[in-house]
């Protein structure tokens, strides 16, 4: 119906300003932008939402960011810009801060307009534990019956201990989540992803009241505490990798606030087992790790570096943490570097002030794979460090053979040397890397493979040829059957060439196993 009245009468907005509202309630973001791509009057704010629109927060960001400076500085193009425009420029840039968890930020622009923003004021408080103002804004503003409102008061009555009033609270926002709940399409699940992590965060503020009380009882009895249960549900119980970076702050930010009251009540408890003393931290660190990483799969390194950063204190003070969480923290960092090409230095630098002694194989393999990776990344043509990356390659493969990742970089590494110089030394020891890749790698394998079979077409003369036949015949065997097939035609071809008896064997090992697969293109051929 909205719709309709939109489309018949265009230039009234309040039938644009009603959808604008109803697709932000129903969290659809695609509808949101194509709104406001079809309202705007300016070509730069369009631009803004694309951006938005295909998670390019980064872009996004600085798009808003300028569109507001022009406004400010009087450009002559946006002084007109309509008011409903402007306040779509500036929620535009909450959710980019939002989602490149530039919380510091977003508290400064918060605080500098209190009465404009509360919601968001009191939802950057409560992240930075500034509870006594977080209180002083909920005496001072009438805030809507709405579940995240609700939450925030919960959270400040477990802080202060006052359990009952937060049991109470709790259940009222439950209620009015249910209610939201059951006034929801029920075929849209995109719409009710916001309520789902609303419960999650309810349920685990009931799980923080009873581990307080558990606390309680432990001081009494001057015991430490039983809450291993509960630590080892919230390990288990995370976001999925590919939701939004804010629905994992949230999480992560409330379980900090646990975490460190936690470890400040064991600490002065009296116990002989340092593991249940250093519990808390041990979460807290592996917890926004995890965190870290998260943001750096979501092409997000400035978040990840920046979640690494602020744990690097408490790591330091405890002497007992864990050497896999360290080792975790350290790679999130170094790999986030990747992505930064100014911080390629710092990443090497951080690798090479990393004590590999206490380190597992695999994770001496992994420190030598990503050393090789920022070398390439600070100088992609190879450069003067060129042997530098085959000796982090070399190392990287000796010391954990089943490091697919390794393989394939030093298989297209020694590729590039081959097309760059010709020598076929180069192409025999690409083509045992690629088949070694293909071995440890075998969901993706078939990418592997077909540039493995074209390396012995294109060689360079008949002797390299030769030379590429005698290492395919070596290696082929230990790549699973299955990955050949779709390459069928391929090594038909291949049967008349200098490597067809090796060929030869592995189409008769094919026959045996997958005899169906090689009917048809045997009949072509």
């Amino acid at each position: 119906m909205l719709q309709h009245q939109a489309l018949h009468y265009p230039t009234e907005s309040q039938w644009y300003d009603a959808l604008s509202e109803l697709s932000s309630q129903l969290s659809d973001r695609d509808l949101y932008c194509a709104l406001w791509v079809k309202r705007c009057s300016h070509a730069e704010s369009r631009r803004a939402l694309v951006l938005e629109q295909y998670g390019a927060w980064h872009a996004a960001q600085a798009a808003y960011v300028d569109l507001m400076h022009r406004w400010q500085t009087g450009d002559h193009a946006l002084i007109n810009t309509p008011r409903a425009e402007l306040t779509m420029w500036e929620s535009g840039l909450v959710r980019a801060a939002k989602s490149l968890n530039q919380w510091e930020l977003l508290t400064e622009f918060a605080k500098s307009m209190p009465n404009a923003q509360p919601t968001l004021l009191m939802e950057c408080l409560w992240k930075i534990g500034d509870w006594d103002r977080l209180k002083d804004l909920f005496a001072k503003y009438s805030m809507p019956e709405q579940p995240r409102i609700k939450m925030l008061q919960t959270y400040a009555f477990i802080h202060d201990g006052k359990l009952q009033e937060a049991e109470a609270k709790c259940n009222e926002g439950i209620q009015a989540a249910l209610g939201q709940w059951v006034s929801l399409p029920s075929l849209d699940v995109g719409s009710h992803t916001p309520l789902l992590q609303v419960f999650q965060q309810f349920q685990e503020l009931q799980e923080s009241a009873q581990m307080l009380l558990e606390i309680s009882n432990a001081q009494r009895s001057s015991g430490p505490p039983e809450l291993s249960s509960i630590l080892t549900t919230w390990r288990e119980r995370l976001p999925n990798r590919w939701e939004d970076l804010p629905a994992w702050n949230d999480l992560v930010s409330w379980r900090n606030h646990m975490f460190s009251h936690i470890n400040n009540v064991l600490t002065r408890v009296a116990t002989d087992n340092p593991a249940v003393t250093s519990a808390a931290m041990q979460e807290l660190i592996w917890t926004n790790t995890r965190f870290a990483h998260v943001a750096r799969r979501q092409s997000l390194p400035e978040a990840c570096i920046n979640i690494i950063s602020k744990i690097q204190s408490v790591v330091s003070g405890v002497p007992s943490a864990d050497i896999a969480d360290n080792f975790a923290k350290m790679r999130e960092q170094s790999r986030a570097c990747l992505q930064l090409p100014a911080l390629t230095s710092q990443g090497l630098e951080l690798l090479h002030r990393t004590d590999l002694k206490l380190l597992t194989p695999a994770q001496k393999s992994d420190v030598f794979l990503t050393k090789a990776e920022l070398v390439l990344a600070k100088q992609p043509d190879g450069g003067s460090e060129s042997e530098e990356v085959g000796s982090h390659l070399a190392n990287s493969v000796f010391l954990h053979s089943a490091q697919p990742k390794a393989w394939l970089l030093w298989a297209v590494w020694l590729d590039g040397k081959f097309r760059d110089t010709g020598e076929s030394t180069w192409a025999e020891r690409a083509l045992a890397c690629y088949l070694q890749a293909a071995l440890h790698r075998r969901e993706k394998a078939a990418s592997m493979l077909c540039r493995a079979l074209s390396l012995m077409r294109d060689a360079p003369s008949l002797e390299c040829r030769t030379a590429l036949a005698a290492i395919f015949g070596e290696h082929c065997d230990a790549v699973p059957l299955w990955e050949w097939l779709p390459w069928l035609p391929q090594l038909l071809d291949a049967l008349p060439a200098v490597e067809g008896p090796q060929v030869q064997h592995l189409l008769c090992r094919i026959g045996v196993a997958y005899p169906q697969a090689l009917y048809y293109p045997l009949r072509r051929y």
